[in-house]
């Protein structure tokens, strides 16, 4: 019951973290920076790269607004796979995605590992005390 409780929690402050306004001028130009981009590994060599390119563009994309997704294949002394680089038009959605979505199953039977650049102090702190699940 415990378990269902907390699963359940995690999901009301998901939904209200969602809907909570935060308004963030962002300009349409190429983005610069790091901490726009996400690097995502451990991609199953299963699928082509399209389709891999495809389904990053979907899940990614619920974050907010993205500017690109490269798609890699892994290095020939790495496990066989692939590797991405997601590129967003802002630093506190590619944060957010990093944060939702690192260690979760989501196109794929098993975790994806996702890192990013870290952003200011302050919206850290602001974004972390939302995040805490």
């Amino acid at each position: 019951w415990i378990s269902m409780w907390k699963r359940y929690s995690e999901r009301v402050r998901l939904v209200k973290l969602l809907l909570t306004p935060m308004v963030e001028v962002v300009e349409f130009r190429v983005p610069e920076g790091n901490n726009k981009t996400v690097f995502v590994w451990n991609i199953s060599a299963a699928a082509f790269e399209e389709e891999i390119s495809n389904s990053l563009w979907k899940t990614f994309s619920e974050f907010g607004v993205l500017y690109s997704v490269r798609v890699c294949r892994n290095a020939s002394v790495a496990d066989p796979g692939y590797y991405a680089l997601v590129k967003f038009f802002s630093s506190k959605d590619a944060f957010l995605a990093q944060q939702m979505c690192n260690k979760k199953s989501l196109f794929q039977d098993f975790p994806l590992k996702v890192h990013g650049r870290s952003i200011s102090a302050q919206d850290r702190r602001h974004f972390s005390m939302k995040l805490k699940i």
